[in-house]
């Protein structure tokens, strides 16, 4: 009697052992590269060591959120769906701004950390009520998947202003 309960209990423990371990998890890594959630717009004559004088306006990516799920029950692909909030402060060298256009983009890296989408966008901002404005866009990002992948958690998705070399090196030196 009791080496059929051991039997019994070692093939319960053998079943457990057996099940493929759960899902990772569907939804992509996201977030910034450093340095580009924030875009700063010099004023054309901008003079050389005058610092926060020169800011004609700076705008800022204000976090994100969203979710994400499967597309369908083939389970080949899975859709993020992102908003990604705006915010921008006029700087002393901006009084008369009556809006301003940022550009960004979002994309889409490998496990591997390969580009396999990037999509450029423009995102406007009112100064109709002051000094600061907002603005927040939706975004829908369709990523396919490999053949017997249990989700997009080994991918990332990447936000962040299309800076210039100068406004990069800019942010760099304000982080410091």
């Amino acid at each position: 009697m009791r080496q059929r309960h051991f039997a019994l209990l070692a093939a319960l423990l053998l079943a457990g052992c057996a099940h493929k371990p759960p899902p990772t998890g569907i939804c992509p890594t996201t977030g910034f590269i450093d340095n580009t959630d924030t875009i700063t717009y010099l004023a054309p004559d901008a003079v050389k060591g005058a610092g926060e004088k020169n800011v004609a306006v700076r705008g800022s990516i204000n976090g994100y959120s969203g979710s994400c799920a499967f597309a369908d029950k083939k389970k080949d692909a899975v859709l993020v769906d992102l908003k990604v909030p705006f915010v921008a402060q006029k700087g002393p060298a901006g009084a008369g701004l009556k809006q301003q256009e940022f550009p960004y983009f979002i994309a889409v890296l490998s496990p591997q950390d390969e580009i396999l989408q990037r999509t450029a966008f423009t995102v406007t901002v009112d100064f109709d009520k002051g000094d600061s404005g907002e603005n927040t866009e939706d975004h829908s990002i369709r990523i396919p998947l490999p053949h017997g992948t249990d989700g997009a958690s080994r991918y990332k998705v990447i936000i962040g202003f299309a800076l210039t070399h100068a406004q990069y090196d800019y942010n760099k030196e304000r982080k410091k």
